[in-house]
């Protein structure tokens, strides 16, 4: 691929400025031919032409000469236990190796695992309280069987991201990475208010308040995951060690919707695999409103509404009408 001049001299200087490069061109027994770049920044400053680099970067050995094709070898730790991802080229008579800072990708896959660490055995924890709602489950029931509970109150949350700004000039993968960002996040906010994240669709997460037991309403959480959730805006939230999960140069927006009311939680069974499944009556309703969830905006039924114990003087009653011609009361606020 052909870039214009500009193009290409603007990723060289983003790659500069982003992953301080340094390189070096050895022959067939590692002995440096040319080098440059930031090498004191990978503490090689000393390294001149005829050095051997395996005495530096013993990564190489048995690595060079390369036979075919290029290698890459992410977050590798020098001596200094400093992480660097290394890339090794082949060319005529000689490799190439270019050296690119791996501190903030080591820290983000940290702070990723981190993350996941804590959904785990907060999501170990849910299964617990839910794993009572099945036990009066009948004996007789066989592994293609399901079985649903009784009805029980529920909220129903729904954060569905806007169309994204700034996304258009990114990299495809740089916008998957900021949605996958931001919906880690989000997760990480309902678990910690005692929701179930259910399904996540597209630009859209699913999760439902209710299931496990606390003091607030099933209502009151879900409407107060998803204040918090908005109100952090389209900075990503912070994670459980009070970090950004990411630094990504894409802004977007996220709007949320609640309704309440009584569903039945269920086992869906299919041999050798089982989920668990919801019934709600509430169910066109989440559809039919979903297509009207604007940027930062909470909008709720009036289901929810009632069952609100706090906070109902800052949302704002509305009607919303449908091209059925058929309308519903909603309340909405800006947190």
């Amino acid at each position: 691929m052909t870039l214009p001049s500009p193009l290409a001299q603007h990723i060289c200087d983003y790659i500069a400025e982003q992953y301080l490069p340094a390189y070096l061109r050895v022959d067939a027994n590692g002995t440096i031919l040319e080098l440059g770049g930031q090498l004191e920044h990978y503490e090689l400053q000393t390294l001149q032409r005829g050095d051997t680099a395996h005495n530096s970067l013993d990564v190489l050995t048995g690595l060079i000469p390369l036979e075919n094709d290029p290698i890459f070898l992410p977050l590798v730790k020098d001596q200094q236990g400093r992480s660097m991802d290394i890339h090794i080229v082949p060319a005529t008579d000689s490799d190439w190796i270019l050296l690119l800072d791996g501190s903030e990708a080591e820290e983000q896959q940290l702070e990723l695992q981190q993350q996941g660490n804590y959904l785990a055995l907060k999501t170990q924890q849910q299964k617990r309280h839910l794993s009572s709602l099945f036990q009066s489950r009948p004996s007789s029931l066989n592994a293609d069987d399901s079985h649903f509970s009784a009805l029980v109150d529920v909220a129903i949350l729904n954060i569905t991201i806007t169309p994204l700004m700034d996304a258009e000039a990114a990299a495809p993968m740089t916008v998957i990475q900021a949605i996958e960002t931001y919906f880690a996040a989000v997760t990480t906010t309902v678990v910690d208010r005692s929701g179930v994240v259910t399904a996540q669709m597209g630009r859209t997460i699913l999760a439902i308040f209710g299931l496990v037991p606390v003091p607030l309403s099933p209502a009151q959480q879900a409407v107060e995951a998803g204040r918090e959730i908005l109100s952090a805006g389209s900075e990503p939230i912070p994670s459980p060690t009070n970090k950004p999960l990411s630094k990504l140069d894409i802004s977007f927006e996220a709007g949320a919707m609640v309704t309440s009311g009584k569903s039945a939680l269920g086992l869906l069974r299919a041999s050798p695999y089982q989920s668990m499944g919801l019934i709600s009556p509430q169910m066109p309703e989440i559809i039919g409103l979903t297509g009207h969830i604007r940027p930062r905006e909470l909008m709720i039924d009036a289901q929810t509404f009632s069952h609100l114990t706090r906070d109902q003087d800052t949302f704002t009653q509305s009607e919303l009408s449908f091209k059925d011609s058929s309308s519903m009361t909603i309340y909405f606020c800006r947190p």
